[in-house]
């Protein structure tokens, strides 16, 4: 007899005349979602069709075989090498370079070049009459209107961001509470700090510096002049940190080409001195720019005054090369002249020298 159900069971079972297994939830009007994995992105609990989809694969459910492979995912984001170096949009100045296709990025050069809304400062006069200064253009060149010798149109190149120190050969640091060698101290002589940030126009801050070492008979400083400037990943170290230095941490002319007194190995192909590591950084937080007690603040970096300091840091935030301009200017007696020459030991007028 216990064989006989056995075997009715078993024929129950292969033909398929079980009841079901009932969703209690039915009989109440509700159709239950199951949790899945994906979060009901891909099909996980299947039904038995025939055919179901288990994310871009079709599989048959009765063969156990791939029906069909669907196209790939288009969920993810694809970076294809074809569109690494395009715009998505029309770049908007794009009439001013016709040479180069409006969805190019950087002139298809981005390892090498940075534009982040088309538009650099170039130096050169507003009028052709007046003294350069840095204007902001659209585009990452300007054609002056100028013709050169060869009767070529001069093109400038632009720059991100530029720091320009506008100071003189008689910067000396001042004194504080009976003690000399502060840059905001009593007779303090300063340089003034312009910086043309990279947002354009109305991205302009005026800052106080200082150009002239921590003592310029002992160490010397830079020459005046323009310079390439880039962010340096790793830093200055000590404890007045930067990431802000001149050519790439390379040579910079010393003043006049003089050798200089701090380090005089250090002398390039045409007999003139040099430094180098020249950061842009800060003076100690109580504006102390000298030596103490044996080492400098600064055997030739470009200081900016501590309450500047962090305006500075995020004006420069984002920039990777920029131009640094050192500008120092110099006021001289001219002597009287007489009828048969200079008057001895008398002075009429002043000239302003500008290095």
């Amino acid at each position: 007899m216990k064989k006989a159900i056995l075997l009715l069971g078993c024929v129950l079972i292969s033909t398929g005349f079980l009841p079901a297994k009932q969703d209690i939830f039915k009989k109440y009007g509700h159709n239950k979602e199951m949790l899945t994995l994906s979060k009901g992105k891909y099909q996980e609990v299947f039904k038995n069709d025939e055919v179901v989809q288990v994310g871009t694969v079709l599989l048959n459910t009765k063969t156990n075989k791939v029906a069909k492979l669907l196209q790939e995912d288009t969920t993810k984001t694809n970076y294809n090498a074809e569109l690494s170096s395009r715009f998505l949009t029309v770049d908007p100045f794009c009439e001013k370079h016709p040479e180069i296709s409006p969805y190019a990025y950087c002139n298809n050069n981005p390892i090498n070049l940075v534009d982040p809304n088309g538009m650099d400062w170039f130096y050169h006069s507003a009028d052709g009459k007046s003294d350069p200064t840095w204007i902001w253009h659209d585009g990452s060149t300007y054609n002056t209107g100028v013709k050169d010798s060869n009767g070529k149109d001069v093109i400038l190149q632009g720059t991100e961001a530029v720091v320009v120190f506008n100071g003189s050969r008689q910067e000396k640091l001042g004194t504080k509470n009976g003690k000399s060698g502060y840059i905001d101290g009593e007779g303090a002589v300063t340089a003034s700090v312009k910086v043309y940030g990279p947002d354009g126009a109305n991205d302009i801050h005026n800052y106080t510096g200082y150009t002239m070492t921590s003592n310029a008979t002992n160490f010397g400083a830079i020459d005046e002049g323009t310079y390439n400037g880039n962010y340096d990943a790793v830093g200055k170290s000590g404890k007045l940190t930067s990431h802000w230095v001149l050519n790439h941490r390379g040579a910079v002319r010393m003043m006049d080409g003089n050798i200089n007194p701090n380090a005089p190995s250090q002398i390039d192909a045409n007999g003139e001195g040099y430094k180098s590591q020249i950061f842009i950084h800060s003076t100690s937080m109580s504006g102390y720019a000298g030596i103490y007690p044996t080492t400098a603040t600064s055997t030739g970096c470009l200081l900016i005054a501590p309450n500047d300091w962090s305006s500075f840091d995020n004006t420069m935030s984002g920039v990777q090369n920029f131009k640094v301009q050192v500008i120092r200017t110099q006021t001289e007696r001219v002597p009287l002249q007489g009828v048969i020459g200079p008057v001895q030991n008398a002075f009429i007028l002043q000239r302003t020298v500008k290095y």
